[in-house]
């Protein structure tokens, strides 16, 4: 459960002049997005998961009534019923290349860009949050919105984008897979230092440093990121975040 009688921004880490919030579970970033101020940001997405669910309660008075009701999937739809994010690009670095000619590995990556058309909440009839096009944007959630090239996001960022939040799950680069039940999970650990290093390229092409940078280390009751090496995992991202920005 997260908790806003916390002081937040005093648990607040900086790299170079960036604010930075670790949180053990994803939903827990929300309060750290309410407390930055910001409004009408851009969200960078960099995850395994969407986290796109709604149905989460309309917000209360006080605020720490609300946040109750949060949990690792439904963050993102109050964010924007709430006016922190306007629109949103996700990223998942094991998405599958698509053979693209002249592209990089990487840069060949599918983007889901979900703008703020796409992103409209409603209140239902017993007070939960939903989208606006409900059903739409479930039976067709990874084909909602755009799909773009990291190359294409680069340049929106550089002309267009001139407040964002960087937003990293580290299962982004070593992940859990639940998909059959929790006896049968699935540990996906090859490869991700590639997978961090190839996200940092990235980064580093974009040439604009984000707003609030907020990273989840995916240690809940169900741990998505093998407990083993996350530690390793945000050291190294960290580490090549200190360098970048």
């Amino acid at each position: 459960m997260v908790d806003l009688n916390k002081n937040y921004k005093s648990k607040l880490e900086y790299i170079a002049d960036i604010p930075l919030a670790i949180v053990e579970e994803h939903h827990q970033v929300f309060p750290y997005w309410v407390t930055s101020g910001k409004k009408n940001m851009t969200l960078l997405h960099i995850d395994r998961h969407d986290d796109l669910a709604e149905g989460c309660q309309n917000f209360f008075t006080p605020i720490e009534e609300y946040v109750k009701f949060l949990h690792i999937g439904n963050f993102i739809c109050p964010a924007v019923n709430y006016g922190i994010i306007k629109e949103l690009f996700w990223l998942n670095p094991f998405n599958s290349k698509r053979e693209i000619k002249g592209y990089e590995e990487f840069d060949s990556r599918y983007i889901q860009y979900l703008t703020k058309e796409n992103l409209i909440t409603r209140k239902n009839s017993s007070g939960y949050l939903k989208w606006e096009d409900q059903e739409r944007f479930t039976n067709e959630k990874l084909n909602f919105g755009e799909s773009i090239t990291p190359r294409e996001l680069i340049t929106k960022f550089r002309k267009e984008i001139p407040s964002w939040i960087l937003d990293i799950d580290l299962d982004a680069f070593a992940s859990i897979n639940y998909s059959f039940g929790r006896d049968d999970s699935v540990i996906i650990q090859s490869k991700w230092e590639k997978r961090v290093q190839e996200t940092i390229k990235f980064l580093k092409k974009m040439k604009t440093k984000p707003n609030l940078i907020t990273i989840s280390r995916s240690q809940g009751e169900l741990a998505y990121v093998p407990e083993e090496i996350v530690d390793t995992i945000q050291k190294r991202v960290i580490n090549d975040l200190n360098m970048l920005y």
